[in-house]
């Protein structure tokens, strides 16, 4: 936040709320602030990837990344692991540090750390350490005019310190000049990426069995689960 931004805001809140909030604004790097218990956090997280930051930075960021368990080893982050992004290690330390138990996260962000297998796979474990967290709604801000630079997908996601997962959880979308809400719920596994799920269709589960009983052909494209060597699964083995 840029001065001029920051007494902005302070003044709107004097005048229009009759709060003084200056002590709750700081320009100290999140990653360096001291932990201090807070209800609720709200931010714009770092649009940037680990390869976008100066090397002087990396090397403190690089210790920050291995500590969260955001990377095994700091070769990681150079052989493989390059599109680390910096709002992952971000948001881990804003609920661990400065959400108190059932605080709330809500944090502008690129939902493909949501919605992305290869986006960054840890998050999806919504742990932050010994601290959970879980995802409690999303709103996709594509095509609305904000951040019209962005061509890629952003929105507002909302998180909560502590909570008991409980999927699907609400995407919402901006489609035909109004907000459309559609469940969105990990598939096969817990820390798969989101799934955005239309409840306006029926899809059936397609498995090895339909596919080799004596069933009409399909005229559409599935998503068929299968094994690492490339078995399909049965449906017993997908339920399991």
């Amino acid at each position: 936040m840029g001065a001029g931004h920051l007494l902005e805001a302070l003044k709107r809140f004097g005048e229009e709320c009759g709060l003084n909030m200056s002590g709750q604004f700081t320009r100290v790097d999140i990653l360096k602030l001291s932990a201090f218990p807070s209800d609720i956090f709200f931010g714009n997280l770092p649009w940037a990837s680990y390869t976008d930051l100066p090397e002087t930075y990396r090397t403190f960021v690089r210790k920050k990344f291995v500590r969260t368990g955001l990377a095994d080893d700091p070769r990681q982050l150079f052989l493989g692991g390059s599109r680390v992004d910096l709002a992952v290690l971000v948001v881990r330390k804003c609920i661990a540090d400065f959400l108190k138990p059932a605080g709330d996260a809500i944090v502008f962000m690129f939902l493909s750390l949501l919605l992305n297998e290869e986006a960054s796979r840890k998050f999806h474990s919504y742990r932050a350490g010994d601290t959970a967290y879980v995802p409690q709604r999303v709103i996709d801000l594509q095509g609305t005019g904000i951040y019209s630079g962005v061509f890629t997908r952003f929105g507002l996601a909302h998180f909560r310190r502590d909570a008991r997962v409980c999927f699907p959880v609400p995407r919402e979308k901006r489609e035909n000049q109004q907000w459309i809400m559609r469940p969105a719920q990990p598939l096969l596994q817990p820390d798969n990426p989101l799934s955005v799920l239309d409840e306006a269709a029926d899809h059936p589960l397609i498995t090895r069995e339909n596919f080799t009983e004596n069933k009409p052909q399909l005229r559409k494209w599935v998503l068929l689960p299968y094994r690492k060597e490339g078995k399909p699964l049965t449906a017993a083995a997908v339920h399991k």
